[in-house]
């Protein structure tokens, strides 16, 4: 007896389930995002871009750490968190995502301590952020890396006095921006001038 209850494939399902060629693209694509990663990390060493940063101390700034996932709002993702330090809510973090179907991502994520310790540079920071096109998150949870805006909204679309406002009342304080991810062969290059922007962003003066 036949059960209605189940969900079947459709013809256009099946032949994509049989693309073999289809999977191992994928698996290649992969392995040359993390060669990309691999030289992001390389590169930002041999020019010492964080040189002059602080950083909490036990903070990795030589190795990193990836991260991937199949369904992130319904698509596969790779993310590196180079530089970084997670211990409680003390956070100091540096996010490169290639999210596919959407975008490749730099991210700056701040709290406790760390947020602290930088929030000076970051009030002054309100117009190099805005030239260079990078948004701060409205969000309540600092895991969310989606650019809609219940979750970022545009830095050029904000007054100073809102920039330092949110700056002085939230618990964290996350910044971003993006490229088409058709552009992803520019990651590395886009990578290194964001990664420029937050050093300047965590040195003490």
């Amino acid at each position: 007896m036949e059960n209605s209850s189940k969900i079947w494939l459709s013809a256009g399902e099946i032949d994509m389930l049989g693309q073999r060629d289809f999977f191992l693209t994928k698996k290649i694509i992969i392995e040359k995002i993390y060669h990309q990663f691999a030289i992001l990390i390389e590169e930002t060493k041999r020019q010492a871009i964080f040189i002059n940063a602080t950083f909490p101390e036990g903070s990795d700034s030589s190795t990193g750490k990836i991260s991937k996932g199949e369904n992130y709002m319904g698509f596969p993702y790779q993310i590196l968190d180079f530089p970084r330090f997670f211990s409680g809510e003390n956070i100091l973090a540096i996010r490169t995502m290639v999210w596919w179907g959407n975008f490749c991502s730099c991210t700056l994520l701040l709290s406790g301590n760390s947020l602290l310790q930088h929030a000076f540079n970051l009030r002054k920071s309100f117009l190099k952020l805005k030239e260079n096109d990078f948004y701060v998150s409205v969000s309540d949870s600092p895991w969310h890396h989606h650019f809609n805006r219940e979750n970022f909204i545009a830095i050029n679309e904000l007054s100073e006095e809102t920039w330092i406002r949110i700056i002085d009342k939230n618990i964290f304080i996350k910044i971003a921006r993006k490229i088409p991810i058709d552009r992803i062969n520019e990651l590395v290059t886009f990578s290194i001038n964001s990664f420029r922007i937050f050093a300047a962003l965590l040195t003490s003066h």
